[in-house]
């Protein structure tokens, strides 16, 4: 899997590299910090492409020795997403493990609801706070929203 690699500050594209492959999960791929799935766009001359808020696009280029300061946007930590490794490595740390989940999702009762929640398990490659299986199955495990929150963001702010 191709993967495109930005600056931790600016934003700027550096360059594209292969993903690794998960040595604990096969059909996994390892996405660094500062590194994204998503395609630059081409380039445009007069212009640095940049990824900013989960997207790229342009910003005009600044005169070579002036490099670019651009102001780091404040991040709710309660809305940055967790890779599936941060998530996992984090919900460990409170005792909380996949087969545990897996068994709780096995003892849905919809067929469908079942097989969403096995394939968001399975395959998810990010999880989001406001997931409502993660709400779900947090409530399962005895975590009140205001924990999970606080979790969240002690996991954003250790594993991001």
């Amino acid at each position: 899997m191709l993967i495109h690699h930005y600056h931790p500050l600016s934003g700027e594209f550096i360059c594209s590299s292969t993903a690794d492959k998960s040595p604990l999960e096969p059909g996994v791929f390892l996405i660094p910090a500062h590194a994204t799935k998503a395609t630059p766009p081409v380039v445009a001359v007069g212009y640095l492409r940049v990824f900013r808020n989960g997207v790229w696009g342009y910003v005009p280029e600044t005169e070579p020795d002036t490099p670019p300061t651009p102001e780091p946007e404040p991040v709710d930590p309660l809305t940055a997403p967790l890779s599936r490794l941060a998530f996992w490595l984090a919900a460990a740390e409170i005792g909380v493990t996949k087969s545990g989940i897996r068994s709780r999702i096995d003892a849905i009762p919809d067929d469908l609801a079942r097989l969403q929640a096995i394939a968001y398990l399975d395959d998810a490659q990010i999880y989001r706070r406001n997931d409502p299986l993660l709400t779900s199955m947090a409530e399962a495990e005895g975590i009140a929203a205001s924990e999970l929150d606080s979790l969240w963001a002690w996991a954003v702010a250790t594993y991001a």
